[in-house]
Parts: C-alpha cells; structure tokens; sequence
C-alpha cells in the first residue's frame, strides 16, 4: 500500500513538472513575441515609438495585476484552479490579438493577455516547488523556468523558419492555442499542491488561523519584512532591465544596423543564454556560496551590458554578447523565482511568491516604458542599455543584502 502511494506521488511530481515546464515554455514564447514581431506590427498600424511602447508596456501591466491577484487567490481556492484558468486565459486573449484590426483593439488585447499570464507565473512556481521534497525545491523551480527562455528561442525560431514574409499574426496563433490546451490539461492531469490542501484542512477543523492572516502579516510579519522589501527591489530592477531587452532588443539591435534575419539570430542566442544561465546558475547556488554567485552574476550582468551597448556592427561579436547577456539577465531573474519560493512558509507561498513577482512586473512596465521614452527623444540605442547600468549596481546591493543576512523561511 505505501509502495503503491509512493509510486502516485511520484507520478503526480512527473506530470506538474512537464505541465509547469510546457507553461514555462509557452509563457517564454509570449514574452519574446511582441518584440520579434515588432517592426511588422508597427509597420502595419504606422506606430511611432511611444506607441510601440504602449503595446508592450499594456502587456506588462497586466502581467502585474494578474501576478499580485494570482497569488493571493490561489491562496484561498486552490493552485491548481488558478493556475489552469490563467493559462486558458493567457492563451485566448494571444489569440485575441492575432484578431486585432487597429492599434486599440491590440493594446487591449496584450494587457488582458498579461492578466492571465501573470496570474499563470506564480502558481506555476508554487504547485512546481511543493510537488517534490523541499530539498528539491529550488531545482525544480529552476528546471521549469529554464524553459522560458527556451520559448523565447521558439518564437524566434518560427519567424526565422518562416522567412520575411511571415504575418506577424501567425506568431500570436502559434502562441495561443497551446496554452489553452496546456490549461485543459491541468484542470484533468495537475493534482492539487498538498501544502495547500493540509492548510486548508486545518482552516477547516479550525486548527491554524493561518490561513485569515492578512497579505500585510505574511509580508511584514514574523521576522519577513526586511526580506520582502529586499525581494521587491532586487525584481523590480531585474525585470526592468530584463524586460527592457526582451521586448526593445531586435529593434535596438536594428538600429545599429542590423538585418532583420541577424537580429533574429542574435535575439534567439539571447534566450538561449538564459536557459542555459538559468540552469548554470542554478546549479552554482546549490553547491557554491550563494553570496558569491549572486554577487558575480550581477556584476557580470553590467559588464556585459557595457558591451552590448559598445558593440558596433559586427555580427559574431553582438552574437557573444548577446549570449553572454541573456545568460547573466535572465539567469538572474530565473534564480530569484527559485530563491523567492524558500522565503515564506508553505501556507502562504503563493501570496509571498505573488507579490513578489507583482512587483517584479512593475520593473517589467517601467523598462520598456523607459526605452519608449528615450528613443522618442531621438537617442540611440546603445544610450537605452547605457541607461540601466544604474538599476544592475543598486540590484547588485539589494541582492546581496537579502542573501548575507535573511534565512531561508519556506517550508
């Protein structure tokens, strides 16, 4: 009997872990397919930069809302359910806007987009890092947000595959449809998080009164204000600069005189650096000082950011730098989500993990936001990466004073 039990846990682990990383992939994909598909989606409706910014910044703003929301309802009614249906969300509304027939309709289209996709991201770490030992917890976490970056490599992948006479609408189809199916599959497949089943029982029976503290006393009480506030910060400057070159990347890539199929390449190298940071990275904090790690991989971040921003037109230089950045900014913010989940007890993971990411997707409005803003006022786009240099040396800070002093809290 216990042979048999064993043997459903373990097979209830293999599916959240291919359902978490298949959402990764497809949540990676959408982040990236804007900006590929940028310069044919403002050719098409006549945006200006500030416009362009507007599409991408709609997006990132949903990202916030449903990230903050996410979390904290998952809390109340379950993982699974929330996690499904941000993902069925996520996945009609990309749709939706392969059907947009002016710059309006767009815009609204990638904000409800964003809702759904943010509410996906935290329960996916959540359910992914409670349906194994805890001692596992970071790895799993970090296996399946390795997969983002990977669908940033796809989205690239289908325009480069398709040549130039792609419709940007079909890099919305090929991103849509997925996650609905992928969100079908949860609701069938995806056991509940066992951590939130226990709490709920005991809310139930009238055990623990956990799970009625308010989003203020899992945030700032018990010894966790100073690590939340240091969380915050450290993602709300990494997504900024992340998102930044995740959505701005191939058109400030082409305005140093790129062709569109290098800037694809370059952009796809990008990605593939992340996943590949993600899981190096990963791996150095489980076995080396994770002060240390941390306090290279954002110094190596501005570094490389220095270069991208020297770099002139030479195809296999931009082409390193390119991997070299996408393994360092990417890398960077995969680990948090990973160190994010082992700050705050299992009851309330996903409020923590919620709020968190939420104001993570505050930096992810304010970068593309600021790349609209200083191009409109004709700079170029080196001055754009020159100017988050600033945001990696307080990141640099922040992060290593949440790692020097706050323990681990999750459980």
């Amino acid at each position: 009997m216990a042979d048999t039990r064993d043997a459903a846990t373990r097979r209830a682990s293999r599916v959240t872990l291919v359902i978490g990383a298949l959402a990764a992939l497809m949540e990676g994909y959408d982040l990236q397919a804007a900006g590929v598909g940028g310069a044919k989606i403002a050719k098409e409706f006549a945006l200006n930069s500030s416009q362009m910014g507007m599409v991408f910044t709609s997006n990132t703003t949903g990202l916030f809302l449903g990230a903050a929301v996410g979390g904290w309802l998952a809390d109340r009614i379950g993982r699974k359910w929330v996690l499904a249906l941000s993902l069925i969300v996520f996945g009609v509304f990309t749709v939706g806007s392969a059907l947009a027939n002016n710059y309006e309709m767009l815009v609204l289209m990638r904000f409800l987009t964003g809702l759904g996709l943010g509410g996906a991201l935290p329960n996916l770490v959540s359910i992914v890092a409670e349906s194994g030992p805890a001692e596992q917890r970071a790895t799993r976490v970090t296996i399946i947000t390795a997969f983002m970056p990977l669908g940033g490599v796809l989205s690239n992948l289908v325009v480069l595959a398709s040549g130039s006479d792609l419709d940007w609408r079909v890099i919305f189809h090929f991103g849509g449809w997925p996650p609905i199916l992928i969100g079908l599959a949860a609701l069938a497949l995806l056991p509940e998080s066992a951590t939130f089943l226990h709490h709920r029982r005991e809310r139930e029976q009238g055990v623990a009164a956990a799970g009625r503290r308010d989003t203020w006393s899992v945030l700032f009480r018990e010894g966790r204000a100073r690590s939340t506030l240091l969380l915050w910060i450290t993602f709300f400057l990494t997504l900024l600069v992340l998102y930044m070159l995740l959505n701005w990347l191939p058109m400030l890539l082409s305005s140093k005189g790129f062709s569109r199929p290098e800037t694809l390449i370059i952009n796809m190298l990008f990605a593939a650096g992340g996943s590949l940071g993600s899981v190096v990275l990963a791996v150095a904090m489980t076995r080396l000082n994770r002060r240390y790690v941390l306090l290279g991989t954002y110094l190596a971040m501005g570094a490389a950011l220095f270069a991208l921003a020297a770099v002139g037109h030479e195809m296999v230089a931009a082409s390193l730098v390119g991997i070299v950045v996408g393994f360092f900014v990417m890398g960077a913010q995969l680990v948090l989500y990973g160190l994010s989940a082992t700050l705050y007890p299992g009851h309330v993971r996903g409020t923590g993990v919620g709020w968190g990411v939420a104001v993570g997707r505050l930096g992810s409005v304010a970068g593309p936001a600021l790349a609209a803003a200083i191009l409109a006022g004709g700079r170029s786009g080196s001055d754009v990466i020159m100017s988050i240099l600033p945001a990696i040396a307080v990141a640099t800070v922040t992060v290593m004073l949440l790692v020097w002093r706050a323990p681990p809290q999750g459980g």
